[in-house]
């Protein structure tokens, strides 16, 4: 059975898989982890607009999930990566609803890199 933060998670993958971005799923294991490392460590590629070469890119991006109703209870830690990750420019973004974690990657095709840590 699912939890409810394992939907969030299953439709976030979904939504990377789609716009062909890589990432990986942060699993703490012990020894060597970092406390604090959002859930999606991504690079998403972005068409950049013609007036910006008409190249793509890879956006770096950190997206921590939680089960419905629990988007506040970020760890100082997860708060301080994602800070890190958005002030080099990539999407640090936290989501408990699936529809949101649509919307952050929809504005990041747009080329915004989106910061929302409640």
């Amino acid at each position: 059975m699912t939890t409810p933060e394992g939907k969030v998670k299953d439709y976030v993958k979904r939504q990377l898989k789609a716009r062909d971005a890589y990432y990986v799923m942060v699993v703490p294991s012990g020894y060597g982890s970092v406390v604090g490392v959002p859930d999606f460590i991504a690079c998403v590629p972005v068409k950049i607009t013609e007036e910006m070469v008409g190249k793509t890119i890879g956006v770096f991006a950190g997206v921590e999930t939680k089960a419905p109703g629990k988007i506040t209870h970020t760890t100082p830690n997860q708060k301080k990566h994602l800070h890190n990750i958005s002030q080099a420019s990539g999407m640090a973004v936290v989501v408990d609803d699936p529809e949101k974690s649509k919307a952050f990657l929809d504005l990041l095709a747009k080329g915004e890199t989106p910061y929302y840590v409640p």
